[in-house]
């Protein structure tokens, strides 16, 4: 086998430098129907639908521009927020959720925001998940909807700021480790309807000094309470009937307040725990509220019992619940904006605060090789440039190779905003930008100094971006001198050959590994040095007969093949007798083709990829041919590997057809039988034979028996 071309390649690209002014905004998709945008420390998420999850290996796109964040703006339509979806954003102070419709927080989707203060959750959100919010050491206030029905695992572990947290009521259980290492926290109401207190639950809460447990406990898991140091009592329910060991480890002040003979009582013997009775009488109180408890007075709970005995329990001031800001007067660059928010409870009260004028917004221009770029192109009325270093705008316009570019032309560079204009050679640049308000722009683009690229297919290879170059090496093997370069060279692209063309295109002989040198008309610039791998899938051959089976055809442009010995596929063309077979029809969605002949020889296949890539291939096409013996009217037939059907009948005939066809014909087929023989006993006559392989060879044979 002869090998012409070569195969498909792995470029080792060095990263592009960036000439000019970086872009100061990001954007991207972060779900099928959502997208994000990074401006001014501001991260907004819109669109409709469900956020990606992202993981610890995979982080959101943003997260490395994460301590550039201190907003969030989640837009109405978002439904779910990702996994680590925020994950180590630490400059981030505020997350503004939608007003309705966000359904679940992700597992570990706010955590380590170190920076974040406070946090509304909206209405109608359902499920905060593992971690969620943990590890937000300033974190001092959280609201919870009552229509979060489930808090999973250290959903706030180790929010060391936390003072007070108000459990939803929608939910039915306290997982393991949600506040554990909460160690500022003082107060927890926990809603009727919670069945189960999870492991470690409250561990390290050195603050709590005391729980309601609702009747409705059944279930206190270990260390639930462990090292509450400051908690002084807690009542445990005639409910509990299973607590784990360890429920108040490390918690020396406690005494338990239980019923005598509960499930409570026996286990603080069993656990060494201080208790106290509770009074025999079980009292079934009727509770009524006096008087309602708003956002600024206390409300009076009444409890009173069949028996006479009665309390009441202040309830204090629940404060103001704010919804979101809400801008009401939008600031521009000469006027103050104001924004404002009421309370979600109802009350009726409101605040405002300004919003500072805007800064007046100004294009940035940015240079990649030959392609200049500029935002805010939807602000823009005219762009000119010439080529040279001007400094007013009659000089830019009044050059002679001025370019001026009008809105509509504008338009059709522009993309998201940005207009890319591609430079036709390289050099110094001077532009002019003329806004909608009239405000004028003049910067220098500097496109002199380029960043080679390599580009490659097979064993093509572009070399892009030849500005300023005076000739460059293509070198087999990896090199870091222009000596090894050069005496290990293939060829020498000269600048006459490289013209004005801004890329050049050769054609290598064989993959492996290439250093391209760079010489650049500026003698003071060190050489550059890219080093290429080229590699090949190889084409595989299978001979079966008068078949070669050809494999490994992704790509493949076309197969030739003609009987004969040739050098090249276009020898191979110009044969008589020459066959093609082309990916576009015959080949097309083909992992293997079976390239048939019928006569025996020497044959040369050529097997070419689009890529450029050629393998010649020689195959000696024999056909395949059984043995046949005949003793007295036996006859049998040997070597049947791979036979396709035997066929005979009495009488001379020249075609399998016609002895298919012929009175009293007999077929025997290759699934009926076990052996690789195959014997008959024939009465007198004339018989001819047809023994047939799946490689479409034929052999004949006439019989005569006496």
């Amino acid at each position: 086998m002869k090998k012409v071309l070569s195969l498909s390649l792995i470029v080792l690209m060095l990263m592009p430098l960036m000439v000019g002014f970086e872009l100061s905004a990001a954007s991207g998709k972060c779900g099928d129907n959502l997208t994000w945008s990074l401006s001014g420390g501001t991260l907004t998420i819109s669109g409709s639908g469900a956020m990606t999850n992202y993981n610890y290996f995979e982080k959101a796109p943003w997260y490395d521009s994460r301590n550039d964040i201190k907003n969030v703006v989640i837009k109405d339509g978002v439904t779910t927020l990702g996994n680590y979806a925020f994950y180590e954003c630490s400059a981030i102070t505020s997350i503004e959720f939608p007003s309705s419709g966000l359904v679940s927080i992700g597992d570990e989707a706010i955590r380590d925001c170190t920076s974040l203060k406070e946090l509304t959750l909206p209405e109608g959100l359902q499920t905060i998940g593992l971690i969620a919010i943990a590890y937000n050491p300033n974190l001092e206030s959280v609201y919870i909807p009552d229509s979060v029905t489930r808090i999973r695992n250290m959903a706030f572990a180790q929010c060391t700021s936390l003072k007070e947290i108000d459990y939803p009521a929608s939910a039915t259980e306290v997982e393991s480790y949600i506040f554990s290492g909460c160690t500022a926290l003082e107060r927890v109401t926990l809603p009727i309807g919670i069945g189960k207190i999870g492991l470690g639950a409250f561990e390290v809460c050195e603050k709590l000094s005391s729980i309601n447990i609702p009747d409705t406990v059944t279930y206190i898991r270990s260390s639930a309470f462990a090292y509450c140091k400051s908690l002084r009592s807690i009542t445990l329910p005639q409910s509990i009937n299973n607590m784990e060991n360890d429920v108040f480890g490390n918690c020396p002040y406690l005494t338990v307040e239980c019923y005598e003979g509960s499930y409570a009582h026996n286990y603080c013997i069993s656990n060494a725990v201080a208790y106290t009775f509770l009074a025999a009488h079980e009292h079934s109180y009727k509770v009524s509220m006096s008087k309602m408890v708003t956002c600024t007075e206390n409300g009076i709970i009444t409890y009173e019992c069949e028996c006479g005995d009665s309390y009441t329990e202040v309830i204090e001031a629940i404060g103001h619940s704010w919804l979101n800001w809400v801008v009401t007067k939008e600031p521009t660059t000469t006027t103050v904006g104001v924004e404002t928010r009421e309370c979600r409870r109802g009350c009726g009260t409101t605040e405002t605060r300004e919003i500072p004028m805007l800064e007046a917004a100004e294009p940035e221009l940015s240079v990649y090789n030959y392609d200049v770029t500029i935002t805010m192109a939807e602000d823009i009325s005219y762009i000119r440039y010439a080529k040279g270093e001007y400094t007013t705008a009659s000089q830019i316009k009044n050059a002679p190779d001025c370019v001026t570019l009008n809105v509509s032309k504008i338009a059709s560079y522009t993309k998201d905003g940005i207009c890319t204009i591609a430079m036709p050679e390289g050099g110094i640049y001077s532009i002019w930008v003329k806004l909608n308000d009239g405000t004028e722009y003049i910067y220098k683009a500097d496109l002199s100094v380029m960043d080679q690229e390599i580009e490659a297919d097979g064993v093509t290879m572009t070399v892009k971006n030849l500005y300023g170059v005076k000739d460059y090496f293509i070198a087999k093997g990896s090199h870091t001198t222009y000596a090894d370069v050069k005496a290990n060279s293939v060829v020498q692209i000269t600048k006459n050959k490289i013209g004005s063309k801004h890329d050049y295109t050769y054609i290598l002989s064989e993959p492996g590994i290439y250093t391209v040198c760079v010489r650049y008309d500026d003698s003071t610039r060190a050489h550059k040095f890219i080093t290429v791998e080229l590699t090949v899938a190889e084409p595989t051959f299978t001979e079966n007969g008068l078949q070669l089976i050809v494999g490994n055809l992704e790509g493949i442009k076309v197969i030739r093949t003609a009987y004969g010995e040739y050098k090249t596929p276009g020898d191979i063309k110009r044969a008589e007798g020459s066959r093609a077979f082309t990916g576009k029809t015959v080949l097309k969605g083909l992992e293997e083709y079976a390239v048939q002949y019928r006569d025996e020889g020497i044959v040369t296949v050529a097997v070419v990829y689009n890529n450029g890539y050629e393998v010649m291939y020689n195959y000696n096409v024999t056909k395949k041919s059984p043995t046949m013996t005949q003793e007295g009217r036996t006859v049998t037939f040997g070597n049947l590997d791979d036979f396709k059907v035997i066929r005979y009948a009495v009488g001379v005939y020249t075609t399998s057809n016609q002895i298919k066809n012929a009175m009293g014909s007999v077929t025997v087929s290759a699934k009926n039988m076990t052996e690789v023989s195959y014997s008959v006993t024939l009465t007198p006559g004339t018989y001819t034979f047809c023994v047939q392989y799946n490689d479409e060879s034929y052999n004949y044979y006439t019989v005569t028996v006496e």
